[in-house]
């Protein structure tokens, strides 16, 4: 699956340090577009390509998103590109691709350039102040992987003053928009502290997580590794 936490298309649902598109699970039926093919399959197809030509933004998203991951790829041809294609030119089409869905107001795109800028990926600079307002439009465009993104920033103050309150709030939100990751780690939040409240919170949240696309419990894969610093403290 492209979006995977962190990863981001492949939401990043696992959270992780490498550079790779985030991505949501498919969410419509009729797939006229090609878009949850082209997430099942992670797999270029006529029909994505088609609507992206024809300004479908929410397939000029996805399609960014492939062509990112492909660039990223020892093997592009996995993604559907043609083996002669360099990785620079499917790095620069799917930058071009992917902000201008993004400036188009797609939240999933806005979310994927938000957290590139957070975190250096895909040959953009870290800038702090431009994660913050594509991860905020983002949240605002309804993503529900963006305010787990926003709560990266918050709990470990990168780009914002540190604080653990709204790093808790922009947890909930996400869990709230039923994000694996943003459950899973608003539990592990919750289990810090020995009250009873939130941690029968804590267990609501991974039985939930554990229902959810894939099936699984939560793993320390689905929990931001923001809050596995041991300083943080719930008062902040």
């Amino acid at each position: 699956m492209l979006r995977h936490l962190i990863p981001a298309f492949l939401s990043l649902s696992l959270i992780t340090a490498c550079a790779t598109p985030q991505s949501h699970a498919p969410q419509i039926d009729e797939d006229a577009c090609g878009i949850v093919r082209s997430q099942v399959e992670d797999e270029l197809n006529p029909e994505l390509e088609a609507c992206a030509a024809a300004g479908d933004v929410r397939a000029l998203a996805y399609l960014g998103m492939l062509y990112l991951g492909a660039s990223d790829s020892s093997s592009p041809e996995s993604y559907g590109f043609g083996a002669g294609i360099a990785p620079a030119e499917l790095l620069a089409e799917g930058r071009r691709l992917i902000e201008l869905a993004a400036e188009r107001g797609n939240a999933e795109a806005q979310n994927e350039l938000g957290l590139a800028y957070f975190r250096g990926d895909f040959g953009y600079e870290i800038n702090t102040d431009l994660a913050l307002d594509w991860l905020s439009a983002a949240t605002e465009g309804g993503d529900n992987i963006a305010p787990l993104n926003l709560a990266r920033m918050y709990f470990s103050g990168r780009g914002v003053a540190l604080s653990t309150r709204d790093g808790e709030r922009y947890l909930r939100l996400s869990a709230e928009r039923k994000y694996k990751p943003g459950r899973c780690s608003l539990a592990y939040w919750l289990d810090r502290g020995a009250d009873a409240a939130r941690q029968a919170e804590a267990r609501a949240l991974r039985e939930a997580a554990a229902r959810s696309d894939d099936g699984y419990e939560c793993s320390d894969f689905d929990v931001i590794e923001e809050l596995f610093v041991s300083e943080l403290s719930d008062s902040i």
